[in-house]
């Protein structure tokens, strides 16, 4: 039976599956990109349609209420490079996590002895430190078909398959690409027009606070770089709010980041959340406004 695979839709999961890919030395897999708000559903999804043999998981992180959905599986490798609660391990179940790890694809190359410059590629772009033109080039491209193709998962599906067959360089070479990706930029040359602006500033028990609010989905990176440019920075906590619609509901995803290396991991965690120490996330099953979160947030100070 074919083994299903469930990443992340972001470009670490996306360079993750593409190592998988590799290893494989097929595309004969069920692949599901998903992230941690919608992991129960997908795993529902996988139990229903009965890809119960062999499961991969990455670039997620694990929780006490999703491991009882592992015990369908026949076997279960799980690979995350996110801090996770204390959870059992189920017996059918491998858990390979390592919180200082750089990506998940980092994590993904070990486990299956695979070596790659797309490793360090992950690395740069998970770490928002990127030093090379290739994850410069990767990172805008995901993050332009994630833009201009929001529902539309089988495009960075493609992308992962390219990456495992021909490497980067094929992607460089596509006209279509290069387009996509001068649209990508011309629409955050407009968005950056308006951060600093819509930016909301408060202080909480000494900690300085910056909360963007967006009705759609915005690179978080975006938002932070241009940030520094305030006369405000740094700021302890960054938070991006951002409200979509989801199955006829509206959700409110909230971004953590910081300037100041504050531990912004536990305040995620309070509200059903994760990631890491500078970086986590967490979503609420409702829209709330940045005046709204402020007073989540400063429960947390």
């Amino acid at each position: 039976m074919q083994p299903t695979v469930i990443t992340h839709a972001d470009p670490d999961g996306i360079i993750a599956l593409s190592l998988f890919y590799q290893n494989l030395m097929s595309f004969k897999c069920n692949v599901f990109l998903s992230s941690a708000y919608r992991l129960k559903d997908t795993l529902l999804t996988a139990i229903r349609r009965k890809f119960l043999n062999q499961l991969y998981i990455f670039d997620l992180t694990g929780s006490a209420q999703i491991v009882p959905l592992l015990l369908f599986f026949k076997n279960v490798v799980w690979i995350d490079h996110h801090i996770w609660p204390e959870i059992k391990k189920p017996e059918n179940v491998e858990f390979f996590i390592d919180s200082k790890a750089k990506s998940a694809t980092e994590l993904v190359g070990k486990y299956f002895n695979i070596k790659s410059e797309l490793i360090e590629i992950a690395n740069e772009i998970d770490t928002n430190n990127i030093k090379s033109e290739k994850a410069q080039f990767l990172r805008n491209l995901i993050a332009s078909i994630k833009w201009k193709y929001p529902a539309d998962f089988n495009k960075l599906k493609n992308i992962a398959k390219v990456l495992a067959i021909s490497g980067i360089e094929r992607l460089e070479r596509s006209k279509n690409t290069v387009q996509i990706i001068n649209e990508y930029i011309e629409w955050i040359k407009n968005l950056e027009k308006d951060v600093l602006n819509k930016v909301y500033i408060s202080n909480v028990n000494g900690k300085k606070i910056a909360i963007y609010e967006s009705k759609g989905n915005v690179p978080v990176y975006v938002i932070t770089d241009k940030l520094a440019e305030h006369k405000e920075w740094p700021f302890d906590i960054i938070a991006v709010l951002i409200k979509k619609d989801v199955e006829e509901k509206v959700i409110s995803k909230v971004e953590l980041r910081t300037n100041t290396n504050t531990d912004v991991y536990n305040i995620a965690a309070s509200f059903g959340g994760g990631g890491h120490k500078t970086a986590s996330s967490f979503t609420l099953p409702k829209a709330i406004n940045a005046k709204e979160l402020l007073k989540l947030l400063s429960v947390t100070q």
